[in-house]
This record gives structure tokens, sequence and C-alpha cells, in this order.
């Protein structure tokens, strides 16, 4: 009994067409899902102990041969189908059976093969990498001679181009390809515009400094410390800064800060009489950084010195402005 008689044996040769397209549509929503697939959760599961991301992830690390891997075996599933069927109807057809074959495989190709479930890998990728890790993974192993066989002869063919295969040439940085995405997430509403500033301004950084984003002199709200006591109450009261500098002679000559909370708990302890204070005493010593410091080391500092103030100065050590970690917030606790 031959087994492409389809009026024979036409449950066989349908379970053998179903199970091609099945193979089919399995290298089709692999390929898709595992190169859309996040990195980042990937690692967070891996770290999470899920075997499927580590999976995942060492096929992610050769990316040329998974792709490779799917290719071979989607090419070899449809062109062994296709064969298969024309053989089936040309015997029921004769020659007239070569373009039912093609019509029919080409729609249930493109329709249950490609599209369907590309469609599903790209809607949710990371639970279909995950599902399809292992299958691939021995896929991969299977086809891995003739893939290596593969892979030098296209070297082969690239190299008088220039072309270098395993070269990872992003034409971003990681710091912009980070920044990319978080764009992209806001864009289509992952992310909220405050969190897309906050992390955009995490990445920026480096490439920030003290200048960019200080207090600009001329906007400082200062003290003259030759004000009485109680006047110089009355200021800080009125002011809407917890931390106010003070300067003697000119404004640009700061001789101390003084901080609200520190001036209430002097007044409280002198009966609340404004008139015995000492507030040069009660203000401590003004920390200048350069007003050219990156961004970042001057966070790193305030973090180590356990502050948050600061007047930046420039070459000159002339007072340019002051810096906060809260940048519109001058002094503000």
């Amino acid at each position: 009994m031959d087994i492409f008689d389809i009026s024979s044996n036409p449950w066989i040769a349908l379970a053998i067409v179903v199970l091609c397209l099945a193979l089919s549509a399995f290298f089709s929503a692999s390929e898709t899902a595992l190169t859309a697939a996040s990195r980042a959760r990937m690692h967070a599961l891996e770290s999470g102990g899920d075997k499927r991301a580590t999976i995942v992830n060492r096929l992610l690390m050769a990316r040329e041969r998974l792709i490779g891997a799917m290719l071979v075996g989607n090419n070899i599933v449809n062109v062994g189908v296709s064969s298969f069927t024309t053989v089936v109807l040309v015997g029921i057809f004769g020659d007239a059976g070569v373009i039912y074959a093609t019509l029919l495989m080409s729609l249930f190709i493109i329709v249950f093969a490609e599209v369907t479930p590309k469609t599903v890998a790209i809607i949710k990728p990371d639970q279909v990498a995950l599902l399809f890790a292992r299958p691939v993974s021995w896929a991969v192993a299977l086809f891995a001679p003739l893939l290596f066989a593969i892979e030098a002869l296209v070297r082969l063919i690239l190299r008088p181009f220039g072309v270098v295969i395993g070269e990872n040439q992003s034409m971003l940085s990681a710091h912009d390809e980070i920044k990319g995405t978080v764009d992209l997430l806001h864009r289509e509403g992952g992310v909220v515009k405050s969190d897309r500033d906050m992390l955009g301004g995490l990445l920026d950084l480096k490439e920030l400094t003290v200048e960019d984003v200080m207090i600009h002199r001329t906007k400082m709200r200062t003290i003259d410390a030759d004000l009485g006591p109680a006047e110089i109450v009355r200021e800080v009261l009125a002011s809407p800064y917890t931390r106010m500098p003070l300067w003697r002679g000119t404004t640009e000559n700061i001789i101390g800060v003084l901080h609200a909370k520190d001036l209430l708990r002097a007044l409280d302890a002198v009966g609340g009489d404004a008139a015995k204070l000492n507030v040069q005493q009660i203000s401590f010593a003004p920390w200048f950084v350069p007003v050219n410091s990156s961004l970042s080391g001057q966070l790193k500092a305030f973090l180590a010195k356990k502050t948050h103030f600061a007047l930046a100065v420039d070459e000159y050590g002339e007072v340019m402005g002051l810096v906060t970690l809260r940048r519109r917030h001058q002094g503000r606790a």
C-alpha cells in the first residue's frame, strides 16, 4: 500500500501535513518569541531560579546560531510538507495537482505556520519563549553540525564584502539604548511622564555638571549676618526654605548657612528671647564645591557627607549659585 495514495491512506497523509504545519508553527513562534523576549526579565527570572529562563539566556548568547536553527528547521519542514502534498495531489489530480498543492500549502503555511504563531509570539514573547525554551535547545543541538557548515559558508560568502559575523556592532551605547527603551515605553503608555523624566535624569547624571542644575546666585535667598537676631528670626520664619546662606559685607561673601531647625532649637533654649541668640554660632560652615563638578560625583559627595546643601563656586572662588538634593527647592529639607 503506497503511503502517497491518499485514497488508501487519507488520514496518514492528513496527519503528516498537520504534523509538519505544527512543526513549522513551532519554529516560527520560537524565532519570534526568543528574539523579542525581554533580556532584563529573563535575567531576573534566572536569578530567581527559573531553569527555563537560564536556557533562554544561553540561547540568546548565541543569537545567530539560534536564528539559524529556527530558519533551517522551518525551511526543511515547509519544503518537506509542500513536496509531500504535491506528490499526493498529483497522484489524485494529475498535473493539475501541482497548482492545487501550491495554492493549498501557500494558504496553510502563511495562515497557520507563519502569521498566526508569530502574532501570538509577538503578543506574549516572554511566555512563549519560556514555554519553548527546552524544545528549541534540543533543535539547536540537533542542527548544530549543519549550522556550523552553513555558518562557515556564509562567512566565506560575506568576507569579500567586509561583513564579519559575530561582531555585535550596535550603533547605540547601552546608555542610549536604555533611554530609548524608556522613551518608547512612555509613548506606549507603560511609563508615566514623571517616571520617564526621573529615569532619564538618572541616566544623564554623568553628562551633567553642578552648573547645569544649580540655583543661580541671582535667585538665591540669603540673609545679611549683620542684621539683628530678631530680624534674622523673622527672615527665616518668612522664608519657604529651611537652609539660608548668611553673608557679610557683600552677598558673595558667604560666612555660614543657617538651618531653621537649629535656629528654633536655639531660640527655645533661650526662652524665646531672640536678643540672646548668637546667629553665627548657630550656623554651620558653608560647603563650597566647584561649579564644573559632575552631577553624579556631587550626588555621591552629598551621600558621603550626609548633607543636602552646597555652594557652587567658579575657579576664582566666587559663589555662582547653590545646589541641593532637591534642585527646585532651595534648601528645603
